[in-house]
């Protein structure tokens, strides 16, 4: 019975083991924000919304000149957003509200945010874009925070390929 139970843990090692080498190898940070940088490349041309670095969103909202705007489904921020930030459903129940404001829109790379920032740029509000919107803010090391108010380093992120965000943080798909 030994020998079988031997024979069986080392079974499972070898297995691991070998498993492990076809297992795909952890990236770094810097190669994490590359890869999010070629990924904005190829759809931010598609449109005319200014792009705002998260550096300068972070002294907008810290001197209170820019509103937040999550462009994400409720699902997704249910995890986490930026503090402060509104969701678009908040912000369609009364958009003349916030008609004067400069409003920085974001989502989890940039796609749908700059273009629902360009839908209602046309209807003349002032929406720019945070660009690469959570991934990286998180690179950026931007604060956000769950449903309830507190702190956390989980972000929703569409799957496996989308996860490029800095190794203190989490995704969540």
């Amino acid at each position: 019975m030994q020998i079988k139970s031997m024979a069986i843990i080392l079974y499972v090692v070898l297995l691991s083991r070998a498993l492990n080498c076809f297992a795909a190898p952890a990236i770094t940070d810097a190669e994490k924000k590359q890869r999010i940088e070629a990924m904005i490349v190829r759809f931010e041309s598609k449109f005319s919304v200014p792009q705002v670095a998260a550096s300068t969103v972070m002294q907008w909202v810290k001197e209170d000149n820019a509103l937040l705007l999550d462009a994400r489904e409720p699902r997704e921020t249910l995890v986490s957003k930026i503090p402060g930030a509104i969701a678009k459903r908040e912000f369609e129940q009364n958009p003349a509200q916030y008609k004067t404001r400069k409003i920085i829109v974001y989502c989890t790379i940039g796609y749908r945010s700059a273009a629902y920032a360009e839908k209602w740029n046309k209807r003349g509000y002032d929406m720019h874009n945070l660009r690469g919107s959570l991934l990286l803010w998180t690179h950026a090391q931007g604060a956000l925070v769950d449903a309830k108010g507190a702190d956390t380093r989980q972000v929703h992120v569409y799957g496996r390929d989308w996860d490029l965000l800095p190794a203190a943080y989490q995704g969540q798909f």
